[in-house]
């Protein structure tokens, strides 16, 4: 079947959850991102080529909500993150081949940083 497909996906975009907007943007703006578009039920933050949608939710926290960031070099991005006083483990390789980091945003969305393993280690 994949072999009728006739156009390719540029990128992902996500689409996550924010109880309060304002606070949401401002947690990305401590992790480097840039807040583009801050409108009052809804905002856009970029960082690279990494871009964030963060829509108002008022129900309640989501439950297991989140993305991955590809990350050239996750170990430099954890300095970068701990100067900035942004309290994150170090990453850790994991099994599966990514060496990761995570970070819980204000309403609970899990952001995955990570990069792939050197294949060596």
């Amino acid at each position: 079947m994949a072999g009728n497909l006739v156009s390719t996906f540029r990128r992902a975009v996500p689409v996550m959850p924010a109880i309060d907007i304002a606070e949401s943007a401002e947690f990305y703006r401590s992790l480097g991102f840039e807040v583009v578009m801050p409108m009052e039920r809804y905002a856009i933050a970029e960082r690279d080529s990494a871009e964030l949608h963060l829509t108002e939710c008022r129900d309640s926290a989501p439950e297991r909500t989140g993305c991955y960031l590809v990350a050239e070099d996750v170990d430099e991005l954890f300095s970068e993150l701990a100067a900035r006083g942004i309290l994150v483990e170090p990453p850790i390789t994991q099994p599966w081949g990514l060496k990761e980091m995570y970070i819980v945003d204000p309403t609970g969305n899990l952001i995955r940083f990570a990069e792939v393993a050197n294949s060596s280690v």
